[in-house]
């Protein structure tokens, strides 16, 4: 995950990897051992007088690079939201800290070796309820996103009808059951609220599509179950949508 940035169906409310990571540790190519923290490079002993100077050369080239290029990584790089393998080099600019562990992020050792990391973790939903939607194809699941963005879901995740043929085809037909209608889907977690509070998200975009298309639907609040049916791709909260159904999808 911290090789290649990872962001996954949660990242629609947590972002990427890199922006949890507090601090590395890491190993050079010419064996040095430091830790990249928020505000830089600094060697793993102290007492290694040999890696404290070869860990400063280094981070002092690394300024230097940053200094000599501040306008096009300022204007060119963190512009994409779910960038993820590649050099975030607009971490290190100076207004935001020369953060060089969250620049290694994402770097796939390429640049160092991980050996160990600090990460900032984030407490998820007691209690959450699952919405599928079944799409004619993906361009119409595509076009239903900004609409299913509004409701503030935790995650979201979408296939089409390649991926379960493949499944079907390796696992057998019973790998994948209860899908809505439809050859391409996508399903959304939303916090579930306790009773008395608020309507579930699920059920108020589930609403909303209703009133620009036919869809029937069913919502699952999670349980035991819940994660192993969202990782397997086929939640048990399921929706289908008629001929048409100009809602965004998720």
């Amino acid at each position: 995950m911290i090789g290649n940035d990872a962001c996954g169906n949660r990242s629609v409310r947590h972002g990427r990897t890199s922006g949890h990571i507090e601090a590395l540790e890491i190993v050079t190519a010419d064996g040095v051992r430091a830790v990249a923290d928020r505000t830089g490079l600094r060697a793993a002993d102290p007492h290694d007088t040999d890696a404290v100077e070869r860990v400063a050369r280094l981070e002092a080239d690394v300024r230097r690079l940053i200094e000599a290029d501040l306008a096009p990584i300022r204007t060119e790089l963190g512009r994409i939201p779910r960038q993820v393998s590649g050099y975030q080099l607009h971490h290190l600019l100076p207004e935001h800290g020369f953060d060089m562990a969250r620049a290694l992020v994402g770097t796939e050792g390429s640049c160092a070796v991980v050996t160990a990391a600090t990460v900032r973790l984030v407490a998820t939903a007691q209690a959450s309820t699952l919405l599928t939607l079944g799409y004619d194809d993906v361009v119409d699941a595509a076009e239903d996103v900004p609409e299913i963005l509004r409701w503030n879901p935790t995650a979201v995740e979408g296939m089409d009808e390649a991926i379960v043929a493949t499944m079907r085809a390796r696992r057998g037909p019973q790998s994948v059951t209860g899908l809505p209608h439809g050859r391409a889907w996508c399903t959304r977690r939303a916090r579930r609220r306790r009773p008395g509070g608020r309507r579930c998200p699920c059920r108020r975009t589930a609403g909303r599509a209703q009133g620009t298309g036919p869809l029937h639907l069913a919502v699952q609040a999670g349980g035991s179950r819940s994660p192993g049916s969202w990782r397997s791709g086929v939640p048990r909260v399921r929706a289908s949508r008629g001929r048409r159904l100009p809602l965004t999808r998720i």
